[in-house]
């Protein structure tokens, strides 16, 4: 839970005088805070960072790394914890290092500490010993060997750690590998030993020979460290314990280190994956509290996926650590950061004061008749009608039958650990380990178990691993492993599937990948189309488009994907009976078919829009779900907005039969974190963990112990018998 929110940005004048200052903060309940470390550029960064790590007073030690080149400076982390010293940027001369001087001459101890230049004169040059002279320093010390595993090598002994402890072996050749493990190099006093891909350094095997690590880990994939160069290494060292943290991509073994290492983090830092500035920089002050540094890419509008994968799963432990960026919203942009507190955005985390996020691995979703929820605990609840109840009724022989129908929330069985959900006439879970179980309704497939026999309890979806996300709605279910691909199942009669096979009532009773979608970062279920948001911020679109819902600007199938066009940047995608995306702006887009208002453009005839329109009057939109012919979007003050639709109340808005072909807001509701549209109800979650309800409740969907014909809410009501957040 959050305490504070405080942006610390460093202007030229607070760096000459060593300062970080904060010149904006917003409060919050909790205990956790938000943190932006930067400069005006890599360098000034490096000063705001080595003044976090000694909190703006005096140092003994300091080393002085190029920020131009990463190679000798890789395994400097482990260097900074022993000796205690931030890890300061310099530049290629003494005059374009300014920054770095400053904070030595105004912090650094010129008698009893020690100056450690990493790097050889080639790199940085003996000027800088004559410009430290000069200032008086006395101790000064040069790591520089004849290559970048030569200094490496004198890094890793004047580190001397003892026989037998255990080392990381990471590429010399590119950072990100070697950056992921800085921290825990330096915390754990494990040093890191650098290779080429299929180059074992004498100065590294020497190493490895004299000092016999108890544990070797490989840091990064075979292209980075081949399997020929790790079997080199256990012929060496034939006692060793040898691991393997490996992920399809840098960003893929960032979380594959993360996973190990950092299970119940206090902090967590964000920097950039593309530059290795801010990372080394911010190494020394990770290190010194044995925290983790996750890596993002400011080209994408999303959190790499197997990133995301482990941020909920903190969130799921229960983990709500102090978040810290290195370097400025140019290198980390507000979208990544803010996805990063959206996962830790869980709806009982925040107060009035808090903007909320994004419906980011939601705790509340909802189906034709049937709404759930996701608690604190990682259990499900589930409430509403069509036999998706799964506390043990029976399953009805056909969803006519209302038998089964818990006007209140119920538990759903056999469920522990969950971190997502989804749902529509069957139920879904992901949990942590990164399995789905669905349950209910399976006539198309939809239990994905190779069967087409309902279930009451929930089954784990097969030939599925490592998902990070889930869609549901109608009878064609999608999921998003951490890999960017995309798997689907269930009905195929529209060519839902994606997979290019033909269209009619054939269905896939179990997950099959659609091949053509790459680099994904999160899907959405229409009706009878689906919706996929790749790395580069492109809708991609397949199944049914006869009344535009692909918005390719046709009104004809498609059997696999084909990119929505004429869209800005996007960063949060929604499917109905109609296609939605949330660009960076805050803005959201639309087409479709018109019905009632239902993509918001003002229009109230029901006409068919086959390309994106922006939605009218709204704006600082942090989320946008979609239901029947009613849509809903939440905005960054906590405020819910709908339109389309209003026979039974959807709106929200203490009207009814009076459709809306613009936005307005829903009446009663503050403070709201996450929202979802049922297909005539809508549904919103505060951030005191309560849920709201309101439209139609013919079978129970409000979950307050009502049900009856025509019965529908105009404004939202209280659902019961939840548990406490």
């Amino acid at each position: 839970m959050r305490s504070k929110l405080l942006c610390v940005v460093v202007t030229t004048i607070m760096i000459l005088f060593g300062a970080v200052l904060p010149v904006s903060a917003e409060t919050v309940n909790g205990t956790n805070a938000t943190w932006l470390l930067a400069g005006q550029d890599h360098y000034q960064t490096s000063v705001a960072i080595a003044g976090a790590y000694n909190d703006n007073g005096d140092c003994g030690n300091v080393i002085l790394a190029s920020g131009d080149s990463f190679p000798d400076a890789l395994s400097a982390s482990t260097l900074s914890k022993k000796i205690n010293a931030p890890i300061l940027l310099v530049g290629t001369t003494v005059n374009a290092s300014s920054d770095a001087f400053n904070y030595l001459y105004t912090h650094a101890s010129r008698q009893r500490g020690t100056v450690y230049i990493v790097g050889g004169t080639g790199v940085i040059g003996s000027d800088f010993e004559t410009k430290l002279a000069s200032m008086m320093f006395t101790n000064i010390k040069r790591l520089g060997g004849t290559d970048r595993y030569d200094t490496n090598r004198l890094i890793v002994n004047e580190v001397n750690v003892s026989q037998g402890t255990s080392v990381f072996i990471a590429s010399g050749e590119n950072f990100p590998d070697a950056l992921s493990i800085a921290s825990y190099s330096g915390s754990k006093q494990y040093p890191t030993l650098l290779v080429g891909a299929d180059y074992l350094p004498e100065p590294t095997k020497d190493y490895l020979l004299n000092e016999m690590p108890s544990t070797v880990y490989i840091t990064g994939g075979t292209s980075v460290v081949s399997q020929d160069l790790v079997n080199q290494i256990n012929a060496l060292l034939p006692n060793a314990k040898i691991t393997r943290l490996a992920g399809d991509d840098r960003f893929g073994t960032n979380a594959a280190v993360l996973n190990e290492f950092s299970l119940a983090p206090e902090t967590i830092y964000i920097a950039s994956g593309d530059d290795f500035q801010d990372v080394l920089s911010g190494s020394a002050l990770a290190a010194k509290t044995g925290n983790p540094i996750i890596l993002v890419d400011n080209g994408l509008s999303t959190l790499p996926p197997a990133v995301e994968a482990y941020l909920i799963k903190l969130n799921s432990s229960g983990i709500q650590p102090n978040i810290i960026s290195l370097g400025g919203t140019d290198v980390n942009s507000d979208i990544l950061f803010r996805q990063v507190e959206n996962a830790f955005s869980d709806g009982g985390n925040n107060d009035s004061n808090n903007k909320p996020h994004s419906n980011v691995n939601p705790r509340i979703a909802a189906g034709w008749d049937t709404a759930y929820y996701l608690d604190s605990s990682g259990h499900v609840w589930d409430w509403g009608g069509y036999g998706e109840i799964s506390s043990g009724f029976a399953i009805p022989s056909s969803p006519k039958l209302k038998s089964v129908c818990s006007t209140l929330p119920v538990q759903v069985s056999n469920l522990t650990d969950v971190v997502s959900i989804a749902g529509d006439n069957s139920g879904y879970a992901l949990d942590s380990s990164g399995n789905v179980w669905a349950w209910g309704s399976n006539d198309s497939g939809e239990l994905g178990n190779g069967t087409t026999t309902d279930s009451s309890t929930p089954i784990k979806v097969s030939n599925l691993s490592n998902i990070v996300a889930v869609a549901a709605k109608g009878v064609t279910n999608y999921a998003l492993d951490s890999s960017g691909h995309v798997w689907t199942w269930g009905s195929n009669y529209y060519g839902q599937l994606g997979n290019g096979t033909s269209e009619g009532k054939d269905i896939s009773t179990t997950p099959v990948q659609i091949s053509k979608l790459t680099d994904i970062v999160a899907i959405a279920a229409g009706s009878v189309t689906g919706y996929a948001l790749d790395s580069s911020g492109h809708v991609w679109a397949w199944g049914d488009g006869i009344y535009g819902e692909l918005g390719n600007g046709t009104t004809t199938d498609s059997k696999g994907p084909v990119q929505v066009p004429n869209l800005p940047k996007i960063v949060a995608i929604a499917g109905g009976v109609n296609g939605y995306a949330l660009d960076n702006y805050g803005y959201i887009w639309s087409w479709g078919e018109n019905l009632d208002g239902s993509l918001g453009q003002g229009i109230s005839s029901n006409l068919i829009i086959t390309g994106p329109a922006k939605v009218l009057n709204l704006s600082n939109i942090v989320a946008v779900a979609a239901g029947g012919d009613t849509q809903y979007a939440l905005d960054g003050s906590g405020h819910v907005w709908s339109w389309g639709h209003n026979y039974g109340g959807q709106l929200g808005n203490n009207t009814v039969k009076n459709n809306s072909t613009v936005p307005v807001q829903v009446s009663n509701l503050k403070n709201i974190v996450s929202i979802a549209g049922g297909f005539v109800t809508g549904y919103a979650l505060d951030s005191s963990g309560h849920v709201w309800a309101w439209g139609e409740g013919n079978y129970g969907q409000f979950g307050n112990g009502t049900s009856s014909v025509d019965s529908f809410s105009i404004t939202p009501v209280q659902v019961s018998n939840l548990p406490p957040k």
